[in-house]
């Protein structure tokens, strides 16, 4: 049994059934992510998790203990939401120190200090959240909950009203400290590219059912169902006719990611078994950071290809004709 363990969890609002018999485990000191789409349910059982939604079917457990029916107050779980929730009329060091005075702690000053410094706001302890910008009270936020030592941290769209330059940042700063405290995690989010940088395992979510799990390699790079393509990364999709009219064979359905299809370079040898080749023109570029994305045309199907852009590679222009090669083993058949 893992250290946490969600059986057979269903959960429903009215007549509509949100989460659809949940079963997830979670080993202790693991960072892990619920990532989907907005209504597929992630948030509902991050709530369930902690106490504050009931649930229609199903138990969790925490250490073994089953936690089901127990009061959120006892469940020894920490929480941090998307709006911060601190207290407007207390300094950096009376919000952190909150917690501990409910728990009627003593002798705390130091873990005080060492968690404020942890979280980056030395200096910052006589401030109130008013003076301080939004990456520094979603810190503050962090330090908070985590300055109890709860047994679980569950963590709500935490980091999605930061713009991105913040939020990568605070994302990083966030792993670095679950990973010195050992402090068994559960982030959700929408945000792909967030869940694949900072998970240890991703759960993805889908009309209140788990769509796919696995480290975030698996989840990149072996998609397990259509809806997983469409959500995971830009796939190319070609259907029908397309797959042929692109490729020249014959399938039902095909997706192929742009970094998975290369241009051939001139004396360079391949083995040819292991790709399908194609003649295409380039319609549109893009720079996206160190990526130059190509929209490219063959028989009047339209996709897209991603290069790096690097000062040793071809920069090609619209209207160039150009040798693409799909290697075979990064094409998943549908």
């Amino acid at each position: 049994m893992g250290f946490v363990e969600i059986k057979d969890l269903v959960k429903n609002f009215g007549d509509t059934q949100v989460l659809k018999n949940i079963n997830i485990s979670i080993e202790e000191g693991e960072f892990v992510t619920l990532l989907g789409p907005s209504g597929c349910g992630k948030s509902t059982l991050l709530r369930c998790l902690a106490g504050l939604n009931s649930i229609d079917g199903g138990k969790i457990f925490v250490n073994g203990k089953d936690i089901t029916d127990m009061e959120p107050r006892n469940r020894d779980i920490g929480m941090v939401f998307q709006n911060y929730a601190l207290f407007p009329n207390m300094t950096v060091w009376e919000n952190i120190e909150f917690g501990l005075k409910i728990k009627k702690e003593k002798d705390y000053e130091q873990r005080i200090k060492d968690m404020i410094e942890m979280v980056g706001l030395t200096g910052k302890e006589k401030h109130y959240p008013s003076e301080l910008s939004g990456g520094q009270q979603q810190r503050v936020a962090f330090a908070r909950s985590l300055i109890t030592r709860p047994t679980i941290l569950l963590l709500d769209e935490s980091l999605s009203a930061l713009d991105a330059k913040i939020r990568k940042s605070l994302r990083d700063r966030l792993r670095q400290i679950q990973k010195k405290l050992g402090i068994t995690t559960i982030f959700v989010t929408h945000d792909q590219e967030e869940a694949l940088a900072i998970s240890d395992r991703i759960f993805v979510l889908n009309k209140g059912e788990v769509s796919q799990s696995g480290n975030p390699e698996e989840i990149y790079t072996n998609p397990a169902n259509e809806f997983m393509v469409d959500f995971i990364g830009s796939y190319n999709i070609f259907k029908g006719e397309e797959v042929e009219k692109v490729l020249g064979i014959k399938g039902n359905k095909v997706a192929v990611r742009p970094e998975s299809i290369y241009v051939r370079e001139e004396g360079r040898n391949y083995n040819e078994e292991n790709f399908y080749t194609t003649s295409s023109v380039i319609k549109d570029r893009i720079i996206i950071g160190s990526v130059i994305r190509y929209t490219v045309e063959k028989n009047g199907v339209e996709f897209l290809v991603d290069l790096l852009n690097r000062g040793e590679n071809k920069v090609f222009n619209i209207g160039s004709e150009v040798e693409l090669m799909f290697m075979k083993k990064e094409i998943k058949v549908y």
